[in-house]
């Protein structure tokens, strides 16, 4: 699927104004929602995530069907792409339930999926946050990619790889996709239906 993308220096919540502009994106595409800085985005249960310059920040919108069995699952489907991605580059990163990755016992990553009903298809907007080349200050244990290795990383290498991930793995069986999963996450247990 082809990817369109659209940046901003700074903005309150790439999910929020994917919502509000999801009529207006172009339905056979993914649409890319990117920005330096976030002021205020949120996680599950709306934890805020504030976002500053030199972390990833976005995100992305496109249709699936009414009856797809990822609905349910698509913030642990880019979680689990993005662990991919991080586990080639040699980071030692673990899924934690719901949406998040860990270094450790420190938040480096976390996905919120939110959807929209349209006539004959089921909007997805999907975000997010990644720590990369800025240490976060939280309420809870952070690290970023720039703590883990000791350098700076390429902002747009990490976007095209995790965004062509997530569509690789979108095309996945979806009991294919329950199965690699479920071998990563302890203690959960991803059921269709």
């Amino acid at each position: 699927m082809e990817v369109h993308t659209i940046h901003f220096e700074s903005i309150e919540s790439t999910n929020n104004w994917a919502k509000q502009q999801a009529r207006t994106f172009d339905p056979e595409k993914m649409t890319c929602i990117l920005a330096d800085v976030q002021t205020a985005g949120r996680g599950c249960y709306a934890k805020h995530w504030i976002s500053k310059k030199g972390n990833l920040t976005m995100s992305l919108f496109f249709h699936l069907r009414k009856n797809d069995p990822f609905i349910p699952y698509l913030a642990q489907l880019l979680s689990y792409s993005t662990y991919q991605v991080l586990k080639r580059e040699k980071i030692d990163v673990k899924i934690k339930w719901p949406n998040d990755l860990l270094v450790g016992n420190k938040k480096l990553c976390g996905v919120l999926a939110e959807t929209i009903i349209f006539d004959t298809t089921i909007g997805i907007v999907i975000g997010i946050g990644l720590n990369v080349n800025v240490p976060v200050e939280t309420n809870q244990p952070t690290t970023s990619l720039i703590e883990i290795t000791g350098h700076p990383w390429d902002l747009k290498d990490l976007i095209a790889k995790i965004t062509a991930q997530f569509q690789k793995d979108l095309e996945l069986d979806f009991t294919h996709f329950q199965d690699l999963y479920n071998k990563l996450v302890s203690g959960t247990t991803i059921k269709s239906g």
